[in-house]
């Protein structure tokens, strides 16, 4: 289950933080890449609290 929550997330994301017109900034990336460290940390805390 966590991996399809957390691809459901990634894809949101990456069309959200895109902008499409702009092929060479990749300063979305970056960002993309500390949401998913966040998303990453905020779900293994949840499975710790379930598995108590």
């Amino acid at each position: 289950m966590r991996v399809l929550v957390t691809l459901l997330l990634v894809g949101s994301l990456i069309f959200e933080g895109h902008d499409h017109d702009d092929e060479h900034d990749y300063g979305y990336v970056e960002e993309l890449y500390e949401k998913l460290e966040y998303i990453s940390h905020r779900i293994d805390e949840l499975e710790e609290r379930l598995e108590e």
